[in-house]
């Protein structure tokens, strides 16, 4: 998935079906899930900016899906939406400050007060992001090295993308992100194939995903090392 602003959990169909569509009517990109297991295994192939999980789903706890979501270091912001708090449920938001309560039921002006106030905190703006997956699907026609590009901007926001340029052996895309460790995070996320290039403007850089994956830069070194030990040996 890519581009994803919003992470939606509720168990009930309708609710969850018509919160999702009225965010996506404001402007953002909705996925929408429902269940503890769903939730997990959609997270481990996105990473969305805000994550909304209700408390109760069947016989399961909100509160496991939102501690996967917090335990990963490029997590953005958790709401739990509650009607009753039972004392494990008091306990585990007074463990963790960082994750909102919003009360059931979910009233979709409330949702998108918590969702639009986050969204400006984190300086994330999705209604004006210009880029967006059908923009994707618009300039790369191989789908493999659509989903490598994919990969590569899938935690960032639509709106920190400046540029995407395809060029004769790379894929370009400029980054500007206000955010002081997004360069940091952006060099230890990087898949194979894909490099990075500060730029001389703050917070700017560039990514560049490889038409042809390139081998391991350790592999490549290694070749280097070697090729001069080799002629010395008689």
């Amino acid at each position: 998935m890519f581009g994803i602003d919003v992470m939606l959990v509720d168990d009930e169909d309708g609710i969850r079906t018509a919160l999702a569509e009225f965010l996506r009517l404001h402007g953002y990109r909705v996925v929408d899930v429902g269940s503890v297991r769903d939730a997990i295994e959609s997270l481990s192939i996105t990473r969305p900016r805000l994550l909304i999980c209700d408390e109760r789903l069947g016989d399961a706890s909100g509160t496991a899906v939102i501690a996967d979501y917090s335990s990963k270091p490029d997590a953005g912001r958790a709401a739990l939406s509650t009607a009753n708090e039972r004392p494990d449920v008091t306990r585990f938001l007074e463990a963790h400050p960082e994750v909102d309560r919003l009360p059931k039921p979910l009233a979709p002006k409330a949702l998108l007060a918590w969702v639009e106030q986050e969204m400006n905190v984190s300086g994330c703006d999705a209604k004006d992001g210009a880029f967006r997956q059908e923009s994707l699907e618009a300039v790369i026609d191989d789908e493999a090295l659509r989903r490598r590009v994919e990969t590569t901007l899938e935690w960032l926001s639509p709106s920190e993308v400046c540029a995407l340029e395809v060029e004769e052996s790379w894929i370009r895309i400029e980054v500007e992100s206000h955010h002081a460790d997004t360069l940091d995070r952006a060099s230890r996320s990087l898949p194979r194939g894909c490099d990075i290039w500060p730029l001389e403007r703050d917070g700017r850089f560039a990514l560049r995903v490889h038409k042809v994956e390139q081998p391991e830069r350790t592999t490549s070194r290694s070749m280097f090392w070697a090729a001069p030990l080799r002629e010395a040996v008689p």
